[in-house]
């Protein structure tokens, strides 16, 4: 079996269509208590646990969608906190990412395959957009023009993913249905997106070991299943329509961080217990940067691809459930606005992250019911009058490394501001042509 993996770059640092201003002026002198050099140790912090109630979704506006601009990528904005401020409730001290471009492209790929009914509309009611009268076409090419904005900086072809960000797509039904081929055809065409059927009712293992397997291929073995041992524990025995997504991103930073002075220092968790573990270190001239005492510090590091940045939310101590409830799109936009470069004495923990995540009970807080039901209608994927195709799971599994370079370092200048991410902190990826966000997460242990 022959399997597809499409890779898209993108990634950003104002949202709404705000963009940052020029360099501003940078203080002139650095704080007193500022080391010169990357040799002396970060301050200690501590954090304290915090509790969450489960929110509610961010009610908003349908936003018009069309060819000529981006308005689509303020949607998935608003599918990307909606998405994180469930996920932030449920996953309470837990470590989590996911890529908002991928799910939207994979409830996109489910809407197609549903018929004009209560199913579809659920699927695109999740995020913000009037889909009146648009065609597939249109839909397909707003993605396309905000996952291939840097697509000319060039990609290798599978299995090898590149150093920036890649995704696939996958859609997997149960074996012996009839499939409607204008359907798969449309799916390949427009989203990039491939229908694969497996026998979950008669062999449930060797179907679970083919997803897994398709992972492994698609990834060059980077990531090695899609389905881990909770996910299929909690399978129904009934498995209908799985929707399998996966991303992987390994920034390249434009000013990377050096091995030598990477160190064991303390992170202190989002329980308060403090753990030793290897922090990077660079003190950079030129970053973007911003802080409110009260709430947070932010960062944004430019990556070696045009566009791409990767940005750094670090709240104050005891201060990430109110960063997280706060982090709708008019926020970031109103912050990132607010950026000005600094020379910033920077550290982050060396760090891979996978994320394995069912979505399911997610997308059901954010109103996705009847697509899991008995009453889902997707005919326009199976016209099966027995045992109607209804979706069971949707499988998302995102992996970001944050590392290090052999490299040798630049000169050192004089610090004008302090980000020690020696505690909890949340992370954005960004596309800052197309205000798209390709990766959110968040790190609270390790």
């Amino acid at each position: 079996m022959t399997y597809r993996i499409i890779f898209r770059f993108a990634l950003l640092i104002s949202l709404c269509g705000v963009a940052v201003p020029s360099f501003l002026n940078a203080q002139e002198t650095p704080p007193a208590s500022v080391p010169a050099t990357p040799s002396a140790e970060p301050p200690k912090s501590t954090e304290t646990q915090e509790t969450t109630e489960q929110p509610k979704p961010v009610e908003t506006p349908k936003l018009p969608l069309s060819k000529e601009g981006f308005n689509s990528a303020l949607a998935v904005q608003f599918l990307a906190y909606n998405t994180y401020s469930q996920l932030a409730a449920s996953q309470k001290d837990k470590n989590f990412c996911f890529s908002p471009l991928l799910l939207a492209k994979q409830l996109t790929v489910l809407r197609n395959g549903a018929s004009n009914g209560k199913t579809a509309e659920e699927l695109f009611n999740i995020f913000p957009v009037d889909m009146t009268n648009l065609k597939t076409a249109d839909l397909a090419e707003n993605f396309n023009q905000m996952s291939t904005a840097v697509f000319r900086q060039g990609i290798k072809a599978p299995p090898n993913l590149p150093a920036t960000f890649a995704h696939v797509n996958a859609v997997w039904i149960p074996a012996n249905y009839p499939i409607v081929e204008q359907y798969i055809n449309g799916i390949k065409t427009f989203f990039h997106t491939d229908l694969y059927a497996v026998d979950f009712i008669g062999n449930r293992d060797d179907a679970i070991n083919t997803l897994n397997a398709w992972s492994r291929d698609s990834t060059n073995g980077k990531i090695p299943s899609v389905i881990d041992e909770p996910i299929k524990t909690s399978l129904p025995g009934d498995v209908s329509i799985i929707a399998a997504g996966i991303a992987a991103s390994t920034p390249r930073l434009l000013t990377p961080f050096h091995q030598q002075y990477t160190s064991e220092q303390e992170f202190t968790t989002i329980t308060g217990e403090k753990k030793k573990t290897p922090i990077m270190r660079q003190i950079t001239p030129q970053l973007l940067y911003f802080e409110t005492p009260e709430l947070t510090q932010i960062v944004s590091l430019p990556c070696v691809e045009e566009n791409l940045y990767v940005v750094v939310f670090l709240p104050a101590t005891g201060k990430l459930d109110a960063l997280e409830r706060q982090m709708t799109p008019a926020f970031l936009s109103q912050a990132f606005a607010r950026l000005q470069t600094q020379t910033v004495d920077l550290t982050l923990p060396k760090t891979t992250l996978t994320s394995c995540l069912d979505l399911t009970p997610t997308l059901q807080q954010l109103g996705l019911q009847t697509a899991l039901s008995a009453d889902a209608d997707f005919s326009f994927v199976s016209q099966s009058k027995e045992n109607p195709l209804k979706l069971t799971s949707l499988l998302h599994e995102t992996q970001v490394a944050i590392l290090e370079t052999a490299a040798q370092p630049q000169q050192i200048p004089k610090p004008t501001a302090l980000f020690y991410a020696n505690r909890p902190f949340v992370f954005l990826v960004w596309n800052v042509k197309t205000a798209t966000p390709l990766i959110v997460g968040r790190i609270v242990h390790l």
